[in-house]
C-alpha cells in the first residue's frame, strides 16, 4: 500500500471516529492519545478473533500433544482402560500422562485436561458429565462378624472397630454416609488414605468400613465380605468426567469425551 493510500485511509478513519488519530509534521507521524487507544483496542480485537478462528479450526483437527488425565485408581481398569486403548490406537500423535489419585483435584493449580471417575461439586469453569452411578456399602468380613457379632443398628457402630478414609477428615463428609440419623461423633480407630489398603484391613478382619459398591463388588460376590447395616433408602451418587469449558474444543480432549458420550 502506498503512502498516499495509507494517509487517505487514516483520514477516513478520523472522520468516522470524529477524533484526530495522528499528529502530522514534516519529519514524522505520531499517534495521538485517541489514536493510541484505538490501536490497542483494535489489536486486542484482532487477537481475540485469531483465537476464535484457531478454536473453530481445532474442532476438526487431528488430536496431538499431551493429554493430562487424573483418574480414580479403582475405576481405571474397569471403566477407562478399554476406552483409553481405543483412543491411543485412533490418535497415535497424542501422549497420555496419567495420574491415579483418590484426592480432589484443583483444576486451577494443576495441569489437568480431564478428571475421571469422581463425585465432586465442580466450580463454574468446569464441566461435569455423569457416566455412571454408585452407592456406598458398609462391609465386614465373615470372620469379623463371627468374632465380634454383627451390628444391627447404627448405634451398634460404637461397639465396633470402624475404619475410615482420611479424605473424610478433610471435608464435610459424614463418618457414615447414606444413613439419615447416623451418629456424628463416631470415632474411627484406624484412618487410611487409600481404598485398597482399607479393604485389605477389612479382609484381615480388623474392622468395619464403608466403600463405593464398585470397590468391593468382587469381594461381595465371592463372600469374602458381607454387607451390613443396609439402609432402607439407598443414596445414589453420580460418577463424572470433568474438563474445563474452554478445553472441550481441543481435539485431544474432545475425542476422548466422545468415546464416553457418542452422539
Amino acid at each position: 500500500m502506498t503512502t498516499a493510500a495509507v494517509s487517505k485511509n487514516v483520514k477516513l478513519l478520523e472522520q468516522q471516529v470524529r477524533a484526530p488519530l495522528v499528529l502530522r509534521s514534516t519529519k514524522r507521524l505520531q499517534a495521538t492519545a485517541e489514536g493510541e487507544k484505538l490501536y490497542l483496542q483494535c489489536r486486542n480485537i484482532k487477537r481475540e478473533l485469531d483465537i476464535a478462528r484457531n478454536m473453530v479450526s481445532a474442532i476438526n483437527a487431528n488430536p496431538s500433544g499431551t493429554l493430562n488425565i487424573i483418574c480414580n485408581p479403582l475405576l481405571f481398569s474397569s471403566d477407562l482402560l478399554a476406552k483409553l486403548d481405543t483412543y491411543t490406537k485412533m490418535y497415535p500423535d497424542v501422549t497420555i500422562n496419567m495420574d491415579l489419585t483418590e484426592e480432589p483435584v484443583n483444576f486451577g493449580q494443576t495441569t489437568i485436561d480431564i478428571a475421571f471417575g469422581f463425585n465432586w461439586p465442580p466450580p463454574e469453569h468446569i464441566i461435569s458429565r455423569k457416566y455412571k452411578q454408585t452407592s456406598y456399602v458398609t462391609c465386614a468380613s465373615p470372620e469379623y462378624i463371627r468374632r465380634y457379632g454383627e451390628p444391627k443398628t447404627i448405634e451398634d457402630i460404637y461397639k465396633h472397630k470402624f475404619i475410615i478414609h482420611t479424605i473424610r477428615t478433610k471435608s464435610n463428609m459424614p463418618m457414615l454416609i447414606g444413613f439419615r440419623n447416623a451418629p456424628k461423633n463416631i470415632k474411627p480407630y484406624l484412618y487410611i488414605n487409600g481404598v485398597e489398603a482399607m479393604k485389605a484391613c477389612v479382609l484381615q478382619h480388623m474392622g468395619i468400613a464403608q466403600f463405593h459398591d464398585y470397590a468391593v463388588k468382587k469381594e461381595l460376590e465371592e463372600g469374602s465380605l458381607i454387607e451390613i447395616l443396609k439402609p432402607t433408602d439407598i443414596e445414589i451418587f453420580d460418577l463424572c468426567i470433568y474438563y474445563e469449558k474452554n478445553n472441550i474444543v481441543q481435539p485431544k480432549v474432545k475425542k476422548l469425551v466422545e468415546l464416553f458420550f457418542p452422539e
